[in-house]
């Protein structure tokens, strides 16, 4: 779904799903500008902001005559019939909408705001839209950046710290375009706060940007992730025997063809090592998926965790995605519907749905003891 569009359509109630606020609201305040709107900004902690403020919205910006830190001075800000063809960008704002009397204004910002040619823009990492107003509510998600915005972030950082670098190696990142190349690609997956701060730590530490560095920064998304950990190759040594398992998952994973291997076999017999073994032969960092972390106690938790995890090895990607004793993490799951209100067979089925439709460059590596316990459908 594009933004721009629903700018053009006066969608009165947008949700922007990003943990990049600063570029989220860049990219809104450049359409709403381009579309002739005013532009608006309210946080907690700053209250409505912009430039240009009127004498009508003085109301709204005076703490002494309406506290500006409470989340109903948005709401009645861009229901003010005063108020006309304005951008209205809130953060965080999920974080109030456990009130009915918020729920309510949210409702009346749907009707209120379409005929003033008003729009609220919520820019928010989680999408807790309550039942009462999904149905009002346009959820979008800002997708992470392309390979041209870091491009253009890159060269900037690099013209920003000239004097900082190497002198051979940043007449290298200007005269052979290959290299910017290679970082771009590194950094796929990356969000551009996370990007600049490993560039620029790598500049810190080396006066050059090693990629190295970047992948780095990708283990620290890995360590943030309820059920995932990255394997170091070095902690292992080379493993004897099964060469034609280790030569058949090689060439797959380097030939690009097929999603994965699942390794069957009694306990003690290699299997985790030869998972193991495939990301040092291969040079692709490893991943390991415990799909017992994955489970949580509220309700909605297990699937949201899932679905975080599985993104984030896919902004790892090309990796090698490992789950020791398959058959384990997924026990019980045959009577998932009466032992946990069908949440195990939900986390399994997302897990297969996005290994049947994943063309990411994730090969999943499984193992599993007992074959008879895993779903025939499966």
């Amino acid at each position: 779904m594009n933004l721009r569009n629903l700018f053009k359509s006066n969608i009165p109630i947008i949700w922007i799903e990003t943990h990049e606020y600063e570029r989220a609201k860049k990219e809104v305040e450049k359409i709403a500008s381009e579309e002739g709107k005013d532009i608006r900004t309210w946080t907690i902690t700053k209250g409505i902001q912009g430039e240009n403020l009127k004498p009508k919205e003085e109301g709204f910006l005076k703490p002494e005559e309406e506290p500006y830190d409470t989340p109903e001075v948005p709401l009645n800000y861009i229901t003010n019939p005063e108020i006309n063809s304005t951008t209205l960008i809130v953060m965080d704002f999920h974080r109030f909408l456990d009130s009915a009397e918020i729920l309510r204004k949210m409702l009346d910002v749907y009707e209120e705001a379409r005929k003033n040619f008003n729009q609220l823009i919520i820019i928010s990492p989680v999408t807790d839209i309550p039942t009462e107003i999904e149905k009002y509510v346009t959820l979008i998600e800002l997708p992470l950046p392309d390979q041209e915005t870091l491009k253009e972030t890159l060269e900037k950082i690099v013209s920003d710290h000239e004097g900082l670098l190497d002198e051979k190696w940043e007449k290298q990142f200007w005269t052979n375009p290959n290299i910017t190349k290679e970082i771009c690609r590194a950094a796929s997956g990356l969000t551009l706060n996370e990007f600049e701060n490993a560039v620029t730590l790598s500049i810190a530490s080396k006066n050059k940007i090693d990629i190295k560095d970047i992948f780095e920064q990708k283990k620290q998304m890995i360590l943030k992730t309820a059920g995932l950990q990255i394997f170091d190759p070095k902690e292992i040594d080379e493993v004897k025997g099964l060469d034609r398992a280790k030569e058949y998952i090689t060439k797959a994973i380097k030939s690009g063809l097929g999603k994965g291997s699942l390794l069957v076999g009694i306990p003690g017999t290699g299997k985790s090592l030869l998972a193991k073994q495939v990301g040092r032969i291969t040079g692709l960092p490893t991943i390991i998926l415990d799909l017992g972390m994955i489970f949580g106690s509220l309700v909605g938790e297990s699937e949201r965790r899932i679905s975080h995890a599985l993104k984030t090895v896919e902004a790892m990607a090309p990796c090698i995605l490992f789950i020791d004793e398959l058959e384990k993490g997924i026990s019980g799951i045959n009577s998932s519907a009466m032992t946990d209100g069908g949440t195990g067979s939900r986390v399994f089925g997302k897990f297969l749905t996005w290994l049947n439709d994943k063309n990411s460059g994730v090969y999943v590596i499984a193992t599993a003891n007992d074959l008879s316990l895993i779903p025939p459908n499966s």
